[in-house]
């Protein structure tokens, strides 16, 4: 079946839609030894298609979920050589993650080869939640839960109002969904209103939760959990 050229390198894995875009348009695609132009059809079952000179091909898609530590970056490759999410989970096919944690925060990280649903997952018009467990420095304020439910600033700039699910009767744990992933977003918002945060972790993304998965252990996702997820 022929697909736009774009959607094809997304869905082999090799990167996100928008980039694989950059990669036409920078001539660093063939099709059948042409360059591929932005917006070209193909179909990789009987044309050959490169990237860098590699030739892709259909590659079964792999869906995992983590359970990060704290202490590991949330990507391929780190030129500090931190250990990185990958370190964790040893398969021979290319995966990458979705989405981020930074080396701070722990909890549900999804890692797949499929470039579409890591787009899907990640792009806010989607308005896939997230959900987290916060522990801050001091108890917050009331006024400060108002304000950070309808219309949180970091320095000038609005975000996305965030959903508090539950509080403690301390009111220093608490549990908020989000739709945005900006780096480092809760951390932010809540720094711009004077909190610290001791524990930050992500406990579900969307309809899959963290559940019992064990720290620092992960496993494939079902069939039934990426149709929910990730309706086509």
């Amino acid at each position: 079946m022929e697909e736009r050229i774009q959607k094809i390198i997304s869905k082999s894995g090799v990167t996100s839609r928008r980039k694989a875009e950059h990669l036409i348009t920078s001539g660093r695609v063939r099709v059948n030894n042409e360059l591929a132009n932005l917006g070209q059809n193909a179909d990789i079952t009987k044309d050959i298609i490169t990237v860098d000179g590699n030739k892709l091909e259909p590659t079964k898609k792999i869906y995992i979920m983590l359970h990060k530590p704290i202490g590991y970056i949330t990507s391929n490759f780190d030129p500090q050589e931190r250990p990185t999410v990958l370190d964790l989970v040893h398969i021979e096919k290319r995966i990458f993650p979705v989405g981020r944690l930074d080396y701070n925060t722990s909890g549900l990280i999804i890692l797949t080869n499929d470039g579409e649903f890591s787009n899907f997952i990640s792009h806010p018009s989607n308005n896939i939640e997230k959900k987290y467990y916060v522990v801050l420095s001091k108890s917050l304020e009331r006024f400060h839960q108002d304000v950070i439910s309808q219309s949180p600033l970091i320095g000038n700039e609005k975000v996305y109002p965030f959903i508090f699910d539950w509080i403690s009767d301390d009111r220093k744990k608490i549990k908020i969904k989000i739709h945005e992933g900006k780096n480092r977003l809760i951390r932010r918002v809540f720094n711009n209103y004077g909190y610290k945060i001791e524990e930050l972790k992500r406990l579900e993304i969307g309809t899959l939760y963290l559940g019992e998965l064990g720290y620092g252990k992960w496993r494939y996702i079902s069939k039934n959990e990426i149709r929910n997820l990730f309706p086509k």
